[in-house]
């Protein structure tokens, strides 16, 4: 609510409603304007002096303003006459009752009987519904006289002969919450009922949201122009360990740094402009016992009905999930750096396997030479792979527009594919890195190939994997050398695996497909599909059903890890033909 008023507001306000020459009382005018009533009263006492308004007293206590219709002169209101000369009667003269019959809210005098002595005509319609009621009794006449709240009021205003005002549910036919003023006279009583239903209302809202701002676990605050604390609930001064006291009236700035306190008045001015319509802010805050905490700020602009505007902040706690994700980089930091230089130790062997791989005599077996090499650059595939994992974006982050249907064709020759085949449906580009989408592809491709049917597992003759033997026990030390026969030959049999049959469902190949989505690709199988058991777990690094065969378990955990750099959304759902369906949605 204003606390200030200008004398031109005021006379704006004695127009906007009403015509020249109507008048008004101090408390429509200050309902009109949202500001106190002395406040206004005052005014129209200075605009008065200066001749812009006129005034009237009526029953020597209820005073009404109105502007003259022609401003020539000023009035002079030394001669006007005073309704109370004449002792005998309540009644107003002629003149006086007219201006007080233009009054749009009720007001009605009494004698000392508690007899209607005059009602104008806005009490005559709403109080007594037009019915003639001077000279009889209010108590007999209005039912609505029958509160007793109502009658102690007007009694005890009329015992001590001084002016009062209540808030009262004024019964039908007025049916509103009203502010009933009583002006002792000489001879009675004058009664003023302003309507204050709209107060009343908006007063429920406030304190309903008041009640709802104080029951928030976060803490909302606001600040006003001059950039002070106007407003904090409880919980926002719990959370600074500041009472709401304490916090009234305080600098907003007083509890962060300057650059906080910089940038946070540059996103108000921003609000301010209207350029954006809420703005969030992470900082740390300085408690009342000097500890600091990080609290994530949301706030936006709100405008009073003076024109003045407020900015209204909700602030909570998120000093946990800052240390928690602060513990994370660091891991992650280390991740990587532990990847980066695994990646580098791993790559010089590699290379050197690999050249000397190319030297070896014609004479040696050509068969053992391929599986050499094809672990080789199995390794440095799983080298590439683990950097993707570790690194996310950096690693994939050049991109270029690629034909999905060259890229899975090229997938597809880089595995050991047996008698399974490709159907490519497709004539979609995507923007990507077309080595990783190679990956990608491959290792969809490697777990249709190598996962299509059950029947194609080796059963007990890898049951070493994990350094475990048969009976589950762990193989100790001694058994070393065995054991390392043992893998050997194991190996020997993987390898063999890879390049056999073993593809085939039920006889038939596996058949894989690439086809188009509204927004994006698939790739599916015909073979047995994925148990609906391990549906929520097959994108988690270290997951596979073919540990014997050199499964890695980071296959599909790079698809996705690929996806999310991407943007782009993965689902794992069935074929149409019981296999594996996997969907790449939002794809750019």
């Amino acid at each position: 609510m204003d606390s200030e008023v200008t004398p031109e507001e005021v006379l704006d306000a004695c127009s906007e409603n009403n015509a020249p020459g109507e008048p008004m009382t101090a408390d429509e005018i200050a309902s009109e304007l949202a500001c106190p009533r002395d406040v206004v009263t005052e005014t129209l006492e200075t605009l008065a002096t200066r001749g812009d308004i006129e005034g009237k007293t009526v029953d020597d206590r209820v005073r009404v303003w109105w502007r003259p219709a022609e401003l020539d002169s000023p009035p002079d209101r030394s001669s006007a006459p005073n309704p109370r000369d004449d002792a005998e009667t309540n009644t107003p003269d002629t003149d006086f009752g007219t201006l007080l019959n233009q009054l749009s809210t009720p007001f009605y005098t009494l004698d000392t009987e508690w007899r209607f002595t005059y009602l104008n005509e806005a009490a005559s319609e709403r109080l007594v519904a037009g019915e003639d009621v001077v000279g009889r009794r209010l108590w007999e006449t209005c039912e609505w006289a029958s509160d007793q709240r109502f009658r102690d009021e007007l009694r005890a205003a009329m015992g001590t002969a001084e002016p009062t005002v209540f808030e009262f549910y004024h019964p039908e036919p007025v049916g509103a919450w009203c502010a009933v003023h009583l002006y002792p006279t000489a001879t009675g009583l004058a009664v003023y009922v302003y309507d204050i239903e709209k107060w009343k209302r908006r007063e429920r809202e406030l304190k309903q949201y008041e009640a709802i701002v104080e029951a928030m676990s976060d803490g909302v605050y606001v600040v006003d122009e001059s950039g002070r604390f106007a407003m904090v609930n409880e919980a926002y001064a719990e959370l600074t360990g500041y009472t709401k006291s304490d916090l009234l009236g305080r600098p907003a700035s007083a509890l962060v740094d300057d650059e906080t306190a910089a940038r946070a008045d540059e996103l108000n001015r921003e609000l301010t402009a209207k350029t954006r319509e809420a703005a969030s802010l992470e900082a740390v805050l300085r408690t009342a016992t000097d500890e600091r905490i990080v609290a994530e700020a949301t706030f936006s602009i709100a405008n009073a009905e003076d024109g003045s505007s407020r900015r209204i902040g909700v602030v909570r706690d998120v000093t946990e999930r800052y240390e928690r994700e602060q513990r994370l980089e660091e891991t992650v930091t280390r991740l990587e750096s532990f990847a980066s230089m695994l990646a580098h130790e791993l790559r010089n062997p590699v290379t050197i396997g690999q050249i000397y791989s190319q030297q070896l005599p014609d004479d040696a077996d050509s068969a053992a030479v391929g599986h050499v090499s094809d672990a080789f650059d199995r390794i440095e595939d799983m080298i590439d792979i683990m950097l993707a994992l570790a690194r996310g974006r950096e690693t994939v982050s050049k991109c270029s527009t690629i034909p999905l249907a060259e890229v899975a064709t090229a997938a597809w020759d880089d595995i050991e594919t047996g008698d399974a085949a490709l159907e490519v449906a497709t004539d979609r580009e995507i923007r990507a890195e077309e080595t990783y989408l190679r990956h990608l592809f491959g290792s969809l491709f490697q777990n249709s190939v190598e996962h299509g049917s059950t029947s194609s597992r080796p059963q007990s003759d890898d049951s070493v994997e994990h350094g475990r033997s048969r009976d589950g026990d762990a193989i100790s030390r001694d058994d070393e050398n065995s054991n390392r026969e043992f893998s050997n030959q194991s190996t020997s049999n993987r390898n063999a695996t890879r390049s056999d049959d073993s593809v085939a469902h039920g006889g038939e190949p596996v058949t894989v497909t690439v086809g188009d989505l509204p927004t994006g690709f698939y790739v599916a199988d015909d073979g047995d599909g994925i148990p609906s058991d391990d549906l929520d777990i097959v994108f988690e690094p270290g997951y596979t059903t073919a540990a014997g065969r050199g499964g890695t378990g980071l296959g599909l955990a790079f698809v996705e890890e690929l996806s999310e750099v991407y943007g782009w959304d993965v689902t794992l759902t069935e074929s149409e033909s019981g296999g594996a369906r996997f969907e790449f949605t939002a794809v750019d």
